[in-house]
């Protein structure tokens, strides 16, 4: 695990395009979308911040994580504003390269398409299962294997598969 950069909490991964947890980042989006203006709690800018204990300044919080160059996902949806614009800071290329390279994201989609993979699987056999227990008709479709039953028997299924 690595440090968040902003409070040294542990993360597993990157967010905002820099070493922060997930607290801070949103902590630093909910900071620029609603335009916040954060006085500093000491008056000077310059608060000390200790491990394991909570920010007493919002201010120089958010100002860390702005010098740590964290930015917002393109995807962010921007809360609609009574005609006033929302000044964002620019995403930069430089700022983001790199920050996932030799991490193990692709270790973990590859657990997770393998998951699905069994899962799919699992369900799979499931159906089968179900359509000879409770005899089931096939339904008359061209490319797909469908078939026919009540509301009795899904219910029925659903019971098992919650069980498992």
């Amino acid at each position: 695990t690595r440090s968040c950069l902003v409070c040294t909490e542990s993360t597993s991964i990157g967010h905002a395009g820099v070493d922060a947890c997930r607290a801070c980042a949103s902590f630093y989006k909910r900071t620029v979308l609603f335009g916040k203006n954060l006085p500093c709690r000491q008056g000077n800018g310059q608060c000390v911040f200790r491990k394991h204990q909570r920010f007493s300044c919002r201010s120089c919080r958010f100002k860390k994580c702005a010098d740590l160059g964290m930015t917002l996902s393109v995807t962010t949806p921007i809360p609609a504003q009574n005609s006033e614009s929302i000044d964002l800071p620019p995403i930069s290329e430089s700022r983001t390269a790199g920050v996932f390279e030799n991490t193990h994201d692709e270790c973990v989609l590859k657990k997770i398409q393998c998951a699905y993979k069994q899962s799919c699987d699992r369900r799979r056999a499931q159906e089968l299962h179900f359509a000879k227990l409770f005899n089931l008709c096939k339904s008359d479709h061209s490319s797909k294997e469908y078939f026919i039953s009540t509301v009795r028997h899904n219910f029925e299924s659903f019971r098992v598969l919650l069980l498992e």
